[in-house]
């Protein structure tokens, strides 16, 4: 949070200042009459004695005061943070979710464009998912989702961005285009296949997988998910298990 545009810092900061200041002109007060204290004579110590001990209660108050509001915007500086990242990522899976993908597709789309460079968005669906829920219940489902989630997170690099969309529908942005990316389509299909909870080894899944590519199939978000989501279906209807390019 910059400083300069965050108003409780500023107070923050001028608070700080205008006690400095303070104490800064009583201590040259104390300063300048204890080197005068012969010509003011004796009864002036006793006010230089209490200048003194008031300048060292300010500073202590001041110190106690920098610590206690500092303290107090690293929380809100936290917590705010924390609300920001609640915002943009999955509460189950921890990946980004919907509005983060979003956002961080526009960014790729506008680097990519700038650049000149491909990119591919796979969109992932699974098959046989509503099944599993309606037999073991969606806690279940929500523990299947968490395992192959984490599966797919630890193969993909760090240039790429996996989210989950919302239910069992899953995205996955890379630069690239071509057999690498069919590779990494492939990959994430395997992985999903065989069991994915130990205690209930029945509860088999599959993914379909929509590849679009950035700018040959769409030049924006709203026709690169479109291109992607149809081809997604195309895969489904080709028996499920796969992956399909965008027409």
């Amino acid at each position: 949070m910059p400083a300069i545009r965050n108003p409780v810092r500023r107070k923050f900061f001028a608070l700080l200042g205008f006690s400095a200041l303070n104490w800064a002109g009583m201590s040259i007060a104390v300063a300048y009459g204890w080197a005068r204290a012969e010509a003011l004579g004796p009864s002036a110590r006793f006010w230089l004695h209490g200048g003194a001990t008031l300048c060292v209660l300010l500073l202590l108050g001041w110190v106690y005061l920098f610590l206690t509001l500092r303290r107090a915007l690293l929380q809100r500086s936290n917590l705010l943070n924390q609300y920001a990242f609640e915002a943009e990522h999955d509460p189950l899976t921890g990946l980004i979710n919907r509005r983060g993908f979003n956002l961080h597709l526009d960014l790729t789309l506008a680097h990519a464009r700038r650049e000149q460079r491909a990119v591919t968005l796979l969109y992932l669906d699974l098959d046989g998912f509503k099944a599993i829920n309606d037999r073991h219940g969606h806690a279940t489902g929500d523990r299947l989702l968490h395992s192959l989630a984490e599966r797919w997170q630890d193969t993909v690099r760090d240039d790429e961005a996996l989210a989950r969309l919302g239910g069992d529908e899953f995205a996955l942005l890379a630069y690239g285009s071509g057999p690498g990316v069919e590779v990494l389509a492939q990959r994430l299909i395997d992985l999903a296949v065989g069991p994915l909870l130990e205690d209930h080894p029945d509860s088999l899944v599959g993914v379909s997988i929509g590849m679009a590519v950035f700018p040959d199939h769409g030049d924006d978000r709203r026709s690169l998910i479109n291109a992607a989501d149809r081809a997604m279906y195309a895969a489904k209807s080709q028996g499920k298990r796969c992956f399909c390019w965008a027409q």
